[in-house]
């Protein structure tokens, strides 16, 4: 019981010769060796606890990432499918001579127009007439 009589005559002289007392502040104590070392345990153990947690944490989102990628492949198909207008087919397609617009124009096994540029110089020197001469699919 002396040592607790001691710390409140500390306290008390602290108390009358402080010029300012601030209720509750946090502040850093140095700490013991067997304090630090107690610490070091602590800290140790945290990381390792840390690392098993992170380890998982690596493993679900490498899961989830698998579970995203053919929803990925479908959101980029149909972003670009909205972003152009268009979509993408297979098919035989026909490229047919327009001559009167130096164009060549291509058209799928429907008859419908796909698209058409324009003819290359060797294009211009002559070829077949086309069946669709001057006609687009509507």
């Amino acid at each position: 019981m002396p040592e607790l009589a001691d710390q409140k005559d500390r306290i008390q002289a602290l108390l009358e010769s402080a010029e300012k007392v601030v209720p509750n502040d946090e502040y850093y104590a140095a700490l013991s060796p067997e304090q630090l070392d107690l610490k070091r345990e602590q800290f140790s153990l945290n990381a390792i606890e840390l690392n098993k947690i992170a380890e998982k944490k690596k493993e679900k989102m490498d899961e989830f990432k698998e579970q995203m990628k053919p929803l990925e492949v479908v959101y980029d198909a149909l972003l670009a499918e909205i972003t152009m207008g268009k979509e993408k087919r297979e098919g035989r397609l026909f490229i047919l001579r327009d001559d009167e617009n130096s164009i060549m124009a291509t058209y799928d096994e429907n008859g419908d127009w796909v698209s058409d540029r324009r003819q290359t110089p060797e294009e211009k020197t002559g070829g077949r007439p086309s069946i669709f001469m001057n006609k687009k699919a509507s």
